[in-house]
């Protein structure tokens, strides 16, 4: 097999199954194309498939035999190297008498480039079964989610991504690349099976919560426009607050004892403003 050299011209195609996977490898090399497989590590095997990383001008041809072949691909997404640590995550483990995992497998089905980042990536996946009998634990365990149970959805940032759950699906944006985005599957996969094999000792809540408005948030903060957080003004981090892309803890004011009143306030609000260390993958 030959392997692409490193250009940043080229772009990843993702396939939702090993068998797509590996016969559209098997088709490339046939064909003397110049690509690189991408494997997941082994820890991600049981959410996530290999993906094919070609050059930007070989994606006609690319596009052709698959289609000649009839092979489902669920998205051709912009190369982006991951980080050293992007694919790093403790994975849940089920010791005998734990419970039973009620998610056996997540499969994506769609990705593409995010549309309020073109720099990231957002994906679909298809749960193997209904979730929506966990929600409410869940609700219980993630502080300051976004629960509505009539649907039923419940959303949550993570870190930057925003991570929305419905009955057998999970919708995720601003993932910062592909092994990033295999981690947040397995992450959300481990957190709905660990939740459901404590959940005769979590407390269900079934309160809905909406979503924090910038404005709100602009009139609890200190308002000095500082830049200290990394924005150019109060309101601008007020807005990335309420998005999810940002941290209480990057205003280091709320942290002083004279807006100490501020803090309390907006997290008796919104919870979810100061993210608990648990929520990071």
């Amino acid at each position: 097999m030959e392997v692409v050299d490193p250009h940043p011209d080229s772009v990843l195609i993702v396939y939702p199954q090993d068998r797509f996977a590996l016969a559209a490898i098997q088709a490339f090399s046939a064909h003397g194309m110049s690509f690189a497989a991408v494997y997941p590590p082994d820890h991600l095997r049981d959410v996530a498939a290999p993906a094919v990383r070609v050059a930007r001008s070989e994606l006609g041809q690319v596009q052709q035999i698959s289609k000649t072949e009839e092979w489902l691909h669920i998205g051709i997404v912009d190369w982006r190297p991951p980080a050293p640590d992007a694919d790093r995550i403790e994975r849940l483990r089920c010791e005998p008498g734990t419970g039973v995992p009620l998610l056996e497998t997540v499969q994506m089905t769609y990705v593409a480039a995010c549309m309020a980042d073109a720099t990231k990536l957002r994906f679909i996946a298809q749960f193997d079964r209904d979730i929506a009998e966990v929600m409410p634990y869940l609700n219980a365990r993630i502080k300051g989610a976004v629960y509505t149970p009539k649907i039923p959805t419940l959303g949550f940032p993570l870190g930057q991504r925003m991570v929305t759950l419905y009955g057998t699906r999970l919708a995720v944006g601003k993932t910062d690349e592909i092994a990033d985005s295999w981690r947040t599957m397995a992450w959300v996969k481990d957190l709905v099976n660990e939740t459901w094999m404590k959940r005769d000792s979590i407390e269900p809540c079934t309160e809905e919560r909406e979503r924090p408005q910038p404005l709100e948030i602009y009139k609890r903060l200190p308002r000095t426009n500082c830049r200290e957080c990394g924005e150019p003004t109060c309101m601008a981090f007020a807005a990335r607050l309420a998005r999810g892309e940002a941290d209480l803890t990057d205003c280091p004011h709320l942290y002083r004892s004279e807006y100490e009143a501020m803090r309390t306030a907006l997290l008796s609000l919104f919870p979810s403003l100061e993210q608990e260390g648990g929520l990071h993958p």
